[in-house]
């Protein structure tokens, strides 16, 4: 009950019925938790002879809302970092069996569906969302959470970046709604605006959507402009740009949102078989259609990435760094999501117990 959010008194009063432990006895076994995880990951990275472990973290912010504030009990601002340590075990082999593509999708380049061992660390006290917010957290990281040592205070030059999927998949709804959504009261039944309202869903703001309402409204229209069309005809650029130059406006924008929308279709399931190679195609194109859609931090940041990653790294480099963007809780093929996601999971189970 406590992990669904019910409140301390809700829990207590059952506590007292004996139908339920108190909430005292539920904070203490999560205290319990973080002990216990918190050895563990001290027992992994400590271990000299051990496999290659990889330290992840993301910031929670959220407001604890008070409906009769006093002195002492004020609406305040949490802000906090979570962490996770991942242990890519293909990195502990000498060798391994690649995936075996399916006939139904190609496969450019995939790391795999094994499963990722996860190492969840206690929330911080910092937030991340500066540079030196940043460096706090590092340091805390390895000094304090996991007692590496001193030495990682000296420099911060072997801190390495890595932009994580579900951030884009997110700016890309964005890019995708700022093209297509349409503007109140024109009409055009093309726009997503009018399948929103045909179909009555959920109130949703175009400047800065909800992802997964967006991503249902987006996966609606799509299926429903492809069960409306030729697939070899309709499904390229090309045919969007003779519907424009026939000044069949409804027409070409469907088109063009069918090729965005499938875009971003391909960039999830490339994400959920792990296939990196599918992943940077999308990339490649998402590079200046985010630049067109005035997205250009992200824009600019997919074109650093293709410098540092085809430029700057290292094949060893750059197979390690791609191994960070996913992971697999179960083992199984096509249940990968992005490592962020996961801590975004993550940042949820704290929300609700907190």
């Amino acid at each position: 009950m406590a992990g669904g959010g019910t409140s301390q008194r809700v829990v207590d009063t059952l506590a007292h019925m004996g139908l339920s432990v108190s909430y005292r006895l539920i904070q203490h076994i999560l205290e319990g938790m973080t002990r216990s995880a918190k050895a563990l990951a001290h027992k992994v990275v400590k271990d000299p002879v051990g496999d290659l472990t990889i330290v992840v973290f993301d910031n929670i912010n959220f407001t604890q809302h008070k409906t009769s504030q006093r002195f002492d009990n004020t609406t305040n601002q949490i802000n906090a970092t979570t962490v996770v340590i991942k242990l890519p075990s293909k990195f502990t082999k000498a060798a391994y069996c690649a995936a075996l593509s399916l006939q139904r999708r190609p496969v450019i380049r995939s790391i795999g569906h094994e499963k990722t061992e996860f190492f969840p660390l206690p929330a911080i006290n910092e937030e991340e969302s500066s540079v030196q917010g940043t460096i706090k957290v590092v340091k805390y990281i390895f000094l304090k959470l996991l007692k590496i040592g001193e030495q990682v205070s000296c420099k911060m030059n072997w801190v390495q970046e890595a932009s994580m999927p579900f951030h884009f998949q997110l700016n890309a709804i964005h890019m995708l709604f700022h093209t297509h959504f349409g503007y109140p009261g024109d009409n055009n039944p093309a726009t997503l605006d009018i399948h929103h309202r045909i179909l009555q869903h959920s109130v949703i703001d175009p400047q800065k959507p909800k992802y997964n309402r967006a991503w249902e409204l987006l996966e609606h229209s799509l299926i429903v402009r492809i069960l409306d069309c030729t697939w070899y005809v309709a499904m390229a650029m090309q045919a969007g740009q003779r519907a424009l130059e026939a000044n069949d406006h409804v027409l070409s924008q469907s088109i063009f949102f069918m090729c965005d929308a499938l875009m971003f279709w391909e960039f999830c399931d490339a994400i959920h078989y792990a296939d990196v190679g599918r992943m940077w195609v999308v990339y490649d194109f998402w590079l200046f259609m985010m630049c067109g859609a005035g997205l250009n931090n992200y824009s600019n940041e997919i074109m650093e990435m293709k410098v540092q990653y085809e430029q700057e790294f290292t094949p060893e480099l750059r197979e390690v760094m791609e191994n960070t963007w996913l992971v697999n809780r179960w083992g199984l093929e096509g249940c990968s999501i992005p490592t962020d996601l996961y801590l975004e999971h993550n940042n949820g189970f704290i929300k609700v117990f907190l």
